[in-house]
C-alpha cells in the first residue's frame, strides 16, 4: 500500500507595483475594482509553511493563478517565488525579503499548471496570453490548453498528477466581460484523455489524480464558470478518475458527481476571498490492491495574530453529491 501526501497551495496572484507613473496608475485602479493581489504577509507565511513541511510531503501542487496577471513583471515575481534563493539554508526569504521556496528539497515534486489571471493578456487582462508559457516553461511546457502529468513512483505504488489547461483562448473582444471564465475544449480533453491511458497503459496499476485550475462544477455561477464542465465530468466516469483538485474559486468546495469528487482548495494569499480567510491544503491518500483511497484532508487557515498558518477545526468545506 503506497501513501501519498500532497500539498497544494492555489490562488496566490502575486503583483508588484510598476515603477513607471502610468502603470503604477493603472495598478492601483485595477487592484481597487478588483482587489484579488497577494498580501505579503500572507505569502511569506505561505512559503514558511511549504519550506517547513516539505520533508513530509511528496509533491506541492501550484494549481494556476501564481500572478495576479500575465504581464511577464508579475509572472517573473511569481516565478521568484518559486526559485529566487534564499537567503540561507532553509530560510524561506530571499535577501531582499520577498518569499520564497527555492528551498524546496530536489526530492520533493513540484507541479505548476497555469490559471486565468496567468494567461490574461496585457493590461486589459484580455484571454489567451501565453507570456506564462516563456516564464515557467522549466514547469509548463504544453502551451494554451496544453496536458502535462507527473508521475510519483515508490516501491509499493505509483500515483499520477495530470493537469490540463482549461483557459479561454483569445478573441477578438476588446476587453474580458468575465474574467473568470474557463472552457473544456475538446482537443484538451481529447488529450487528457490520451494521457490518461498512455499512463494506465505503461503503469499497471498506477492511480490518477487530476488537477485543474478550473472546478468542473455544472452549475456555476456565471463569473467564474467552465463552460462545458460536463464534458469533463463525463469524461472522468468514463476512465474511472475518481478525483479532480482544483482551485479559482477562492473558496473551500466539494462536489460529486457519480462518484466523481472535485475538491476546490481556497486562496493561498489572495485579498478576495470566501470564509474571510486564506487556506492551504495537504491531502493523503493511499493506492493499493482494491483501489486509490477516500482522501483525508489537513486543512490551514492563516491566523493574522500568529501571522501563520495554524490546523483548522473545520474544512469548511461547501459540499453536494449530483448525478449527471
Amino acid at each position: 500500500m503506497a501513501r501519498f501526501r500532497l500539498l497544494q497551495i492555489t490562488d496566490l496572484h502575486i503583483s508588484v507595483p510598476p515603477d513607471d507613473p502610468v502603470g503604477l496608475s493603472w495598478w492601483m485602479s485595477v487592484q481597487a475594482i478588483y482587489p484579488s493581489r497577494a498580501r505579503e504577509p500572507v505569502l511569506s507565511a505561505a512559503a514558511e509553511f511549504v519550506i517547513e513541511r516539505q520533508y513530509d510531503i511528496d509533491v506541492v501542487i501550484v494549481s494556476g493563478d501564481l500572478a495576479d496577471d500575465g504581464l511577464r513583471l508579475n509572472l517573473e515575481a511569481a516565478k521568484a517565488f518559486l526559485e529566487e534563493p534564499a537567503v540561507q539554508q532553509g530560510a524561506a526569504y530571499t535577501d531582499d525579503g520577498f518569499p520564497t521556496i527555492s528551498e524546496l528539497n530536489p526530492g520533493r515534486a513540484l507541479f505548476v499548471l497555469p490559471g486565468n489571471h496567468d494567461r490574461f493578456d496585457g493590461v486589459r487582462r484580455k484571454h489567451g496570453g501565453v507570456e506564462f508559457d516563456s516564464v515557467f516553461s522549466t514547469y509548463w511546457d504544453k502551451g494554451l490548453n496544453g496536458v502535462r502529468s507527473l508521475v510519483v513512483g515508490k516501491t509499493d505504488g505509483s500515483l499520477a498528477l495530470v493537469a490540463a489547461d482549461f483557459c479561454c483562448r483569445a478573441n477578438s473582444m476588446p476587453i474580458n466581460a468575465n474574467l473568470g471564465e474557463g472552457e473544456v475544449y475538446a482537443d484538451t480533453l481529447a488529450e487528457l484523455e490520451t494521457e490518461t491511458v498512455r499512463l494506465r497503459t505503461e503503469n499497471p496499476g498506477i492511480a490518477i489524480l487530476w488537477v485543474f485550475h478550473f472546478p468542473p462544477i455544472i452549475d456555476m455561477e456565471a463569473d467564474l464558470q467552465l463552460k462545458a464542465a460536463k464534458d469533463a465530468v463525463a469524461k472522468a466516469i468514463a476512465l474511472d478518475v475518481s478525483y479532480i483538485l482544483a482551485g479559482h474559486l477562492h473558496r473551500n468546495q466539494k462536489i460529486e458527481y457519480t462518484g466523481v469528487e472535485i475538491i476546490c482548495t481556497g486562496s493561498a494569499a489572495s485579498e478576495l476571498r470566501d470564509f474571510h480567510g486564506n487556506w492551504i491544503r495537504i491531502f493523503e491518500i493511499e493506492n493499493g490492491p482494491t483501489g486509490l483511497s477516500e482522501p483525508t484532508h489537513e486543512t490551514y487557515r492563516y491566523d493574522p495574530r500568529h501571522a501563520a498558518f495554524v490546523p483548522s477545526r473545520a474544512t469548511r468545506f461547501v459540499t453536494s453529491t449530483n448525478t449527471i
